[in-house]
């Protein structure tokens, strides 16, 4: 097996087990759980490049919105940012705040592109 095809068992796998995690842990259906999957490893690619508007819910349940990016992750960590290797907890450069944060993957509720740098 080529090394693409251990990448790919590998985030596919990721993906199945987040997916689980969320219909056993916080009641989604299979259905919410795939898109909620979805659409959080869409905005971890965009950040990779560009900032986005990411709206979650803190701990304590508050509703917040940052901008958000994880371009400077490889020379901030001098390692390269792989989701696959993530466990619950997504990382991100919080713009307004100027340091590293992080939320809870059952927490994401919403991104959008916000600009090119």
């Amino acid at each position: 097996m080529t090394n693409s095809m251990c990448s790919y068992y590998e985030e596919q796998e990721k993906l199945e087990a987040w997916k689980a995690r969320l219909v056993q842990e916080f009641e989604f259906t299979e259905e919410e759980g795939a898109d909620h999957v979805s659409r959080l490893i869409q905005m971890l690619q965009h950040m990779r490049k560009e900032a986005v508007i990411l709206a979650y819910r803190l701990k304590t349940g508050k509703f917040t919105m940052v901008s958000a990016t994880l371009m400077n992750y490889e020379s901030w960590f001098k390692c390269p940012f792989i989701y696959t290797k993530l466990r619950n907890t997504i990382p991100f450069w919080n713009f307004e705040k100027k340091h590293w944060s992080t939320f809870e993957m059952e927490n994401f509720m919403d991104w959008k592109a916000e600009f090119t740098l």
